[in-house]
């Protein structure tokens, strides 16, 4: 976890809920980070793969 950057983000209730109830139904528990974390690959995979277009400039600088 030494190459891994922190962040936050606030989500309304209803899609909190969604990840609790994701997290929370199998055994053992997942962590939400790890949810989150699952999520984002995938996102940036169908974003790379031309599965998706989210309508954004994506190649904005790095931060």
């Amino acid at each position: 976890m030494a190459n891994t950057k922190r962040f936050t983000v606030s989500v309304d209730k209803a899609l909190y809920d969604r990840l609790v109830a994701v997290t929370d139904k199998g055994e053992p528990q997942l962590p939400k980070r790890y949810v989150v974390e699952l999520a984002l690959k995938r996102l940036f995979e169908e974003l790379d793969g031309g599965q998706l277009d989210l309508g954004l400039e994506t190649h904005a600088p790095k931060r």
